[in-house]
């Protein structure tokens, strides 16, 4: 019988094996492209402090605040059900799985979208604070209800270890993203409707590719009853999404009240540096890790080396956190941005709590334990939430930061204490 510490040192050399094979691989290319595309953003940005005014970035972040509470609420978390639905269906299968998820999105959401517009239209100051105009609102709200396509083909392309292909298409999602705002805003002078505006057509363009890629798989009959059945294992997780949202979104609307655009304007800027290693770092690991790790559950392997890979990352992202401090006084020059940086090694351990989480939620959503993943994420995200609302009023912009900081610990801990749970239990059975 093995010991415990043989089962770890075990686990650990299949774990380094993992690493050395195709896994470093697609994470690298995935890093590649997320890195083109992150960066542009960063190495875009005086040129847009030039032209915003914190104001702008304020009004900038509700945009995308309206984006994303938009698609949590109407789009029924048809995208995740694809992502939980994937490896239990057979090969062949698998693109009907799309298909009807798209159909159900269509037919479903669509009038939600159009319903939420209206609201906006009519109540928008009274609601999220802030004036916007019709044309930025419709392009937020249209934003939104198309984003879904985009989400879903990416996810065929990495659940087909596609990762080359997934990388050419986020380098130039991100390229023609960059040449649209450099337009709009930079030369043209549009302003925050330049940058809605350019992200819009962007994302059109790459529909055209993607509505060509599924060219042959684009006429199919509806099945409702597999329409209801995906959307009946999306619909819990909106309450996932929801709590995650509470993390940004919730938070912006309580700054934006208690201390102004203006300065969620400037809290934008520090956060940015910080959140940017999502996409750059921890999702191209995720994405290239998820197929190779599903295949080794579905074959009844499990093992996690989540201690080492929880204290590596919180060891690495607190030193980051002030090298990206000081690499972003060289970025950005204006003196209003220079005085919020210092948030920035605050909010950068919250990275390693997302890290943690992502790689720890695995199980669950391969099992299916939806209930355990929006337990977590609702906990942890009304803990940010209220731990923003006082202590943005005791500390301004250092309480909103140590709020996110504390919200995303209690998620990382709540989902290393299910995960575990849920990992015993089935290796018991």
């Amino acid at each position: 019988m093995l010991t415990r510490n043989s089962k770890y040192i075990k686990g650990l050399k299949l774990f380094g094996k993992d690493l050395s094979s195709t896994l470093v691989k697609d994470t690298m290319i995935y890093m590649f492209g997320s890195g083109i595309q992150r960066a542009m953003g960063i190495l875009l940005l005086p040129l847009y402090l030039n032209v915003l005014t914190p104001d702008d970035n304020g009004v900038i972040e509700i945009g995308n605040n309206i984006i994303s509470i938009f698609f949590i609420l109407f789009s029924f978390c048809l995208h995740q059900a694809i992502f939980i639905e994937y490896y239990h269906f057979e090969e062949n299968k698998r693109i009907r799985l799309f298909q009807q998820a798209s159909a159900g999105y269509i037919i479903f959401s669509l009038p939600l979208y159009l319903i939420g517009f209206i609201i906006l239209f009519f109540f928008n100051k009274s609601i999220i604070g802030v004036e916007f105009s019709v044309i930025a609102l419709i392009c937020v709200t249209t934003f939104s209800f198309l984003q879904f396509f985009q989400i879903i083909f990416l996810q065929e392309l990495r659940f087909q270890r596609k990762s080359l292909k997934s990388t050419i298409f986020t380098t130039c999602v991100g390229l023609a993203t960059a040449f649209t705002n450099i337009l709009l805003v930079y030369y043209l002078k549009w302003g925050v409707n330049g940058v809605f505006i350019g992200n819009l057509l962007a994302l059109c363009l790459v529909l055209i590719y993607i509505f060509y890629y599924f060219r042959k798989s684009l006429f199919f009959k509806v099945d409702f009853k597999e329409i209801f059945r995906l959307i009946a294992i999306g619909s819990p997780l909106i309450i996932s999404g929801i709590s995650y949202w509470l993390f940004t979104g919730a938070n912006n609307q309580i700054l934006v009240r208690t201390l102004g655009a203006n300065n969620l304007g400037l809290y934008s800027i520090a956060i940015k540096f910080v959140i940017v290693f999502q996409p750059l770092l921890i999702q191209p690991f995720i994405n290239a890790y998820t197929p190779h790790l599903f295949k080794k559950f579905s074959e009844g392997k499990i093992y996690f080396p989540y201690k080492i890979l929880s204290l590596s990352a919180i060891i690495f992202f607190i030193l980051l956190g002030f090298v990206i401090k000081f690499a972003a006084g060289f970025i950005v020059v204006q003196q209003d941005y220079l005085d919020v940086l210092w948030l920035i090694p605050i909010l950068m351990p919250g990275m390693a709590f997302v890290f943690i989480v992502n790689i720890m939620v695995l199980p669950m959503i391969y099992h299916k334990k939806t209930k355990q993943i929006v337990l977590n994420i609702a906990i942890a995200g009304i803990v940010c939430m209220v731990s923003c609302f006082f202590l943005s009023r005791l500390f301004g912009l250092l309480g909103a930061a140590i709020a996110y900081l504390i919200g995303n610990a209690v998620w990382a801990l709540a989902t290393i204490w299910q995960t575990k749970c849920v990992i015993k239990k089935i290796q018991h059975n």
